[in-house]
């Protein structure tokens, strides 16, 4: 799916219930309040009281879970999901609202939200009429909630589903989503995909939770139950492409011998995965099932000839191939970073102990989970430097020239 391309709107995220000066923000650009502390509620009684889980996409908007105060149902409503774009704010749902008829919405886990303006989120339900039906994925954009997929529900005549993982979301409102029927051996775990009606089954077997693209395609990580992976695929419903498998030969030397979770997808079909490889090897590779390419590697040099790559973190794509990820490195004291590269020459985009912008002291830790990367190869991570409290981080943007779009 296409990374936020809107990427100086994204110190809005830092507007979330705080006051923030323009003059600190590192990207020096647009930001406006969504929501703060206090402030009252769209629908019905109570005050935004704390923020989780701020997602923004290309047209600015953002969505947010929200605990609440002061609502008329005290505990039993006092939390909910909300989209806004410095302007008015939109109830996705509410605790303690209905859920599609069959129970109500007690908690919220998972939220995403794609360009369209749609909301996905998957919830945990009280007052159910069964007993397996107490969990389930929804999505919505401030009219009727769609249901996705609920715990309990048949499929195929032959099974119901027991576990619902967290999901993926596309542009046109397609929830991939993880589901097992408590057996793992008939059929197990499985991922599928879904906008409300019948879900369409992608693959069956063990499964890291899948992204998903805008072709509708969703690429995982299928491994087997000793934790060894047998590899990466990617699958719309029809025939399973293999992007790479286990004793594999690797660009650059190796067979790949086991797979992280940690997998993206961009809207050409191409994935890209972090795979260790035979001996003690790691690298950063994007492959379209047709041919792969090492983005980078345990050992080799980093930019500027400033230490060695050690070991990979959080990746994202976008849809030219560039790939960003995070690094720790060896030989050098400025020792994790944030790089981008298309196969060729490997690009710095963040470095620790590396000046901050206005000269307001030195990069001290940076994205440790997630980050951005738009369709322009601007990144976009969090950071604290030397001269802030333990507490205080920053949203920064950064962007750099890159061997293949220039």
């Amino acid at each position: 799916m296409k990374k936020k391309a809107k990427m100086l709107a994204l110190s809005t995220l830092a507007m979330l219930g705080l006051t923030v000066n323009s003059e600190t923000l590192w990207a020096q650009g647009y930001f406006s309040t969504i929501a703060q502390s206090g402030q009252a509620i769209p629908v019905g009684t109570g005050t935004f009281s704390t923020f989780q889980a701020p997602l923004l996409n290309n047209s600015g908007q953002t969505a947010f879970l929200s605990n609440l105060t002061g609502t008329s149902g005290g505990a039993a409503d006092n939390q909910g999901i909300f989209l806004g774009s410095g302007g008015t704010l939109t109830q996705i749902v509410r605790e303690g609202e209905s859920a599609n008829g069959n129970g109500t919405y007690s908690s919220f886990l998972n939220v995403l939200l794609n360009n369209s303006g749609q909301v996905a989120f998957r919830a945990n339900l009280i007052g159910t009429s069964g007993i397996n039906d107490n969990q389930g994925i929804f999505q919505g954009s401030g009219g009727p909630v769609t249901q996705i997929v609920r715990r309990g529900q048949l499929f195929g005549g032959s099974f119901n589903f027991i576990s619902l993982g967290p999901g993926a979301f596309n542009d046109s409102g397609d929830v991939a989503f993880k589901a097992g029927d408590g057996d793992f051996n008939n059929p197990g775990e499985a991922v599928y995909r879904g906008s409300g009606a019948a879900p369409t089954s992608i693959a069956a077997g063990n499964t890291s939770s899948p992204v998903l693209n805008n072709l509708g395609q969703a690429a995982f990580y299928l491994f087997d139950f000793d934790g060894n992976g047998t590899g990466i695929y990617l699958g719309s419903g029809e025939a399973l492409i293999q992007i790479a498998s286990a004793g594999q030969a690797a660009q650059g030397g190796g067979d790949y011998s086991s797979f992280s979770s940690n997998v993206a997808l961009n809207d050409s079909g191409q994935v890209a995965f972090r795979a260790s490889l035979t001996g003690t090897s790691e690298g950063i590779f994007r492959g379209t099932g047709v041919s792969t390419t090492q983005i980078a590697r345990r050992g080799q040099l980093a930019p500027g000839n400033n230490g060695w790559f050690d070991s990979f973190g959080a990746l994202v794509l976008n849809d030219s191939g560039q790939t960003a990820f995070r690094a720790t490195l060896t030989g050098t004291p400025d020792d994790a970073g944030i790089f981008i590269g298309n196969g060729g020459a490997v690009t710095q985009i963040a470095r620790k102990g590396q000046a901050a912008p206005n000269g307001n002291g030195t990069l001290t830790n940076i994205s440790t989970n997630s980050f951005g990367l738009n369709n322009s190869g601007q990144a976009a991570f969090s950071a604290s430097n030397d001269r802030q409290t333990p507490k205080c981080c920053r949203m920064a943007v950064a962007s750099a020239n890159r061997e293949s779009r220039l």
